[in-house]
């Protein structure tokens, strides 16, 4: 099977065929009623087609995609200066003990699985893309960092992409008590993605060759600017990685413990590490290293790296003990996780796994893939199946995700430890382990100027001296480096965030490009300044997006997700509570969330549109023009109706009718409504309204 011609050869958008015998419809007005930080929100309407998707035409649209950039007067031309060697191309010093700095060929397991968070930067177009990753591998002694690039293909294809993603994995290992590098390199990614505004959830799923798909998923999360090439209605992306290369081999940076083993079980409710749960004796181990003692470099940084990966592993080594089975999903993402994990099988998938498990999602997504063969429709409709199967089963989906966009941070500063274990103890090195927040507002520029008084208090050396010094801004993978020059005491530089989640900036100085005088050997010093964490602020609950899929099957379930945003569309992590109500305000589902989001399935109806009046009105256009129409009121519109009057549709006249709500539909009066009319409006799928009377003027 060739994924990669179905993939990048095949310009097909998924159809599938309409069980006839089933009336469908669509089911409209949907809307939720949200309890936020004490203010009650409720959603703009969505609306589900009930019935399978039709054929979409390809029409190309002109359109680009401009990446976000570091900016500001003193920036370099010419690209990015060289930096210091890191850790990486360093061997470790003598005292460096549990094999610290040292590339791992296999890494121990806890209870037969290795977990990891990742940060990574998709861009590409058309079909193809290249991305980059960096990974902490959660491992029996400690945390490993690793870099990976590749190519990918993608589907559909587009005129250009950038994404950023966050992302909790685990593999159960063939090997049991440990996981080689090998297998890890040769594990290719399978993703499976759907947007949620410019937001990007959804779980990768892994191939290694000569063995399909193997006991592996990783949960995905971000925010990604996309120029479409087709309208696609569905919403879903496929991305095959095709070739892939550790750039930094899996390295062991921080042991848990000073004995180089597991972590220690930690004391009190909500945590049973030891030998039944993975996600909790990480968690576990997180919370020894956040509070560790000690103010040198590598304790404070161990500390600020906890706590940024703490609360996505809190959430999920939480369970309540409600497991996923057959007829209904684990009450929390920690039970859907810890049953997965305890039932390991290293070797191959689960046949006959509760329905609603990871296991399930894994074999079934497996099953229908290798069945697929190089069938593009079968290959889009596993992938199409397989993120409805993971909202399904997710109970916490959206909440996950949206703590796990705080990760970025955490992966960043592994790096920066890794400098300091490696070559901390370096003569002529220079850091400054603090890290300075700055807040941000998404769209606007935000100051990450460093002055020459900062670097020269940290390097003993008068300010003056720094004049044309070399500023190297680094925010990678999120954000490309960019090199600056001081200049009149300071460099100037800002960033302008499009994504709410934090970005952590770190400084390089080279002083080999500075006046001076400076003492000697200065220009082969390190100079660290401290880094800066920008954090995009969230402003109080202004919004709810709610999201339903485009289309769907009459009479099976669908989720329905809510999200709390703000004026500037940043999402709110908090608690809230949320009602889903259908288009006659009827209650279909509640739920709550503590993350600043919550979903629930419901089985929704089709609508039956009715009218309740007819009457003239003034339209009012874009130009601010206006002309003579009718107002139509009612209940159930689709935003597919069609408007006939006199049994002809109003579109086939050559008149514009706008639906603008459930309730009300507008259409324009050419002067052809004289007198008495019928008015029917009909829904898809043939569902008509019942026929009301108009008189024109």
């Amino acid at each position: 099977m060739s994924l990669r011609r179905v993939l990048a050869a095949s310009l097909v958008v998924f159809a599938a065929c309409a069980d006839e015998a089933v009336k469908g419809g669509s089911a409209v007005g949907l809307h939720a009623r949200v309890r936020a930080g004490g203010v009650e929100l409720v959603s703009e309407e969505a609306e589900v087609r009930l019935d399978p998707p039709g054929d979409a035409e390809l029409t190309a649209r002109s359109a680009s995609v401009v990446r976000p950039q570091l900016d500001g007067p003193h920036r370099r031309a010419g690209g990015v200066a060289p930096v210091r060697a890191s850790w990486a191309a360093r061997t470790p010093p003598a005292t460096a003990a549990c094999g610290v700095g040292k590339p791992a060929e296999k890494i121990g397991t806890i209870n037969g699985s290795l977990c990891w968070v990742s940060a990574s930067l998709t861009s590409g177009s058309l079909v193809e893309e290249n991305a980059i990753y960096e990974f902490l591998l959660l491992g029996r002694d400690g945390i490993y960092k690793a870099t990976q690039v590749s190519t990918n293909v993608y589907y559909p294809p587009d005129f250009g992409h950038f994404g950023v993603t966050a992302a909790v994995g685990c593999a159960k290992s063939p090997d049991g008590d440990f996981i080689t590098t090998e297998y890890l390199s040769s594990m290719s990614a399978f993703a499976v993605a759907y947007s949620i505004g410019p937001y990007i959830v959804g779980f990768t799923a892994f191939i290694v060759p000569g063995r399909a798909f193997v006991p592996a998923i990783e949960y995905d999360s971000g925010y990604g600017l996309t120029a479409s090439l087709i309208p696609w209605p569905i919403g879903i992306s496929l991305n095959l990685m095709e070739k892939s290369n550790y750039t930094t081999p899996p390295t062991l940076i921080v042991p848990w413990n000073k004995s180089c083993g597991a972590p220690a079980p930690l004391p009190g409710p909500g945590f049973r590490a030891g030998e039944d749960d993975t996600l909790a004796t990480i968690a576990a181990g997180l919370h020894g290293l956040q509070s560790a003692p000690g103010d040198d470099n590598i304790a404070v940084l161990q500390r600020e790296m906890a706590a940024s990966l703490l609360p996505v592993f809190d959430m999920l080594s939480a369970p309540s003990g409600g497991a996923p089975t057959d007829d209904a999903p684990a009450a929390t993402q920690a039970d859907l996780f810890r049953d997965w994990l305890a039932r390991g099988d290293g070797e191959q998938l689960c046949a006959d796994c509760p329905a609603t498990s990871i296991d399930h999602l894994l074999y079934e997504f497996d099953r229908q893939v290798q069945a697929a063969g190089d069938d593009s429709d079968a290959i889009l409709l596993a992938g199409i199946e397989g993120a409805d199967r993971q909202v399904q089963f997710s109970p916490q989906l959206l909440e996950q995700a949206n703590l796990q966009r705080q990760l970025s941070p955490g992966v960043a500063l592994a790096g920066v430890i890794a400098d300091e274990v490696i070559a901390g103890g370096d003569a002529g090195r220079f850091v400054d382990a603090r890290i300075v927040v700055v807040p941000a507002q998404l769209g606007v520029a935000a100051d990450l100027s460093i002055g020459a008084d900062e670097i020269a208090d940290l390097i003993g050396v008068d300010a003056a001296a720094l004049a044309g010094a070399t500023v190297t801004l680094d925010a990678s993978p999120v954000v490309e480096a960019a090199s600056f020059t001081l200049t009149d005491g300071e460099v100037q530089a800002s960033y302008t965030p499009q994504d709410p989640a934090p970005v952590l900036f770190r400084y390089a100085v080279d002083l080999s490009t500075a006046a001076g005088p400076l003492p000697a050997g200065a220009a082969d010093w390190v100079v660290r300044p401290a880094m800066r964490r920008m954090q995009p602020a969230s402003g109080p609950p202004a919004r709810v997006l709610l999201t339903a899929p485009y289309r769907a099957i009459v009479d099976t379930p669908v989720v329905l997700s809510a999200m709390v945003l703000d004026a500037d569309y940043s999402p709110i992590t908090g608690p809230l509570a949320v009602d889903f109500l259908d288009g006659e305000g009827e209650l279909l589902a509640s739920a709550e969330g503590q993350y600043g989001s919550a979903m629930a399935a419901v089985v929704p109806s089709p609508s039956i549109p009715a009218i309740a009046a007819v009457m003239p009105t003034t339209l009012k256009y874009g130009d601010d023009s206006t002309g003579p129409g009718f107002a139509v009121t009612g209940t159930g519109f689709s935003r597919e109706a069609v408007v006939r009057v006199d049994g002809v549709s109003l579109a086939e006249r050559g008149l514009l009718v706008a639906v603008i709500s459930s309730r009300e539909i507008l259409f324009e009066d050419d002067g052809g409504f004289a007198g008495d009319h019928k008015i029917v409006v009909e829904n898809p799928h043939d569902t008509p309204s019942n026929t009301s009377s108009f008189t024109g003027p």
